[in-house]
């Protein structure tokens, strides 16, 4: 079977520029694989995000309706977790 670029000229935007981006790697490591970890990680970074949105909400109802200071105190300490602690 023939694949549908060979033996065509070769035009810029051709399929096979396409087929040859996907051939490039690095560290051995082919180009598709390096695109499925970041889109893993930034992912992974939505959902702590998320995760982080969620409890601080939680915990903001929660020191609300008490008078201890525990509670405010986990709260601002989720508040405050840098992106890099994540």
């Amino acid at each position: 079977m023939i694949a549908p670029w060979e033996g065509a000229p070769a035009v810029a935007g051709s399929a096979r520029f396409g087929m040859e981006l996907f051939e490039i790697s690095y560290l051995d490591i082919p180009l598709l694989t390096w695109l499925l970890a970041a889109a893993i990680a930034l992912g992974v970074i939505v959902v702590l995000r998320l995760v982080q949105a969620v409890v601080a909400r939680r915990l903001a109802r929660l020191a609300k309706r008490t008078e201890t200071r525990i509670d405010d105190l986990f709260l601002e300490v989720v508040n405050r977790t840098k992106f890099l602690f994540l």
